[in-house]
């Protein structure tokens, strides 16, 4: 059937699409593909051509030909850097790349990207991958200048709480407990019910224990505790309370406070 739709050297166009997105719709994946990279083969350089390179590659991240997929990808980069499904295509290029943990090659993708469209439509979900790829990579101050770009400029996007949440961890990891606190206080504010808040507000106790402030992080471990009493953070809360109990002297609410933590430990 693919030779005899080929052998019409003036097929119309829209309609080899629209067979090739029949095939693809039927789970006819390698008819689907051959068509689209055929169409683009036939018309480089045109809309069809654009669109049928972008749905090649759609076709083999659809099929787990994920290492043909990145080739259709870079084709696609090459053949039509400002083509229709650039932005869309690229920003898929570099979440594949961080969902299989290829972290160096996710920030090698976005970063190349963002250099030859600085004003991508999607610059935000680049910005948050290139900036949690280097988070993960322990390559720590690189990851601040994209994870705050993301939060303070995107603010209303999708990427933003994850943004400000990993910003404010990357200073905690760094040591900055001051900017860590901070952080981590300014997000309490924006998403105090959010996907991170539990996290946010243990990770605000220990930059406040960090900076000695003992009275402090006692206070936020307690809130800690008492909003969220079956987190799975519980019982290192109550072990940090104990512990700045009995740095202060109060060794029978240390002891206490230890045996509640070793009792949620065990539960």
């Amino acid at each position: 059937q693919i030779k005899e739709i080929q052998a019409y050297p003036d097929y119309d166009r829209q309609l080899v699409l629209r067979i090739a997105s029949s095939y693809y719709e039927l789970r006819r994946y390698q008819e689907a593909y051959l068509l689209y990279r055929d169409l683009h083969h036939r018309f480089p350089g045109s809309e069809a051509g654009d669109q049928a390179l972008y749905s090649a590659f759609s076709t083999s991240v659809a099929a787990k030909e994920i290492a043909r997929a990145f080739q259709d990808g870079e084709d696609y980069i090459k053949a039509y850097p400002k083509g229709l499904y650039f932005d869309v295509l690229t920003a898929q290029l570099a979440e594949i790349r961080l969902n299989r943990l290829e972290y160096d090659l996710a920030v090698e993708i976005g970063e190349r990207v963002l250099k030859l469209k600085p004003d991508h439509s999607l610059r935000d979900q680049l910005l948050y991958i290139i900036g949690f790829s280097h988070f993960q990579q322990e390559r720590l101050a690189r990851a601040l200048p994209p994870l705050a770009e993301v939060r303070d400029k995107f603010s209303t996007g999708r990427f933003a709480e994850a943004a400000a949440y990993w910003h404010a961890l990357t200073l905690l990891f760094m040591a900055d407990y001051a900017a860590a606190r901070d952080d981590f206080a300014r997000f309490l504010q924006k998403y105090d019910t959010g996907l991170y808040s539990e996290d946010a507000l243990y990770r605000r106790a220990v930059a406040e224990y960090g900076l000695s402030e003992m009275d402090t992080a006692k206070a936020t471990f307690a809130q800690f505790v008492e909003k969220y009493p079956g987190s799975h953070l519980k019982s290192e809360a109550l072990s940090m309370i104990a512990d700045i109990e009995a740095g202060a002297g109060q060794l029978d609410e240390a002891l206490a406070r230890y045996n509640a933590a070793m009792g949620c430990a065990e539960n």
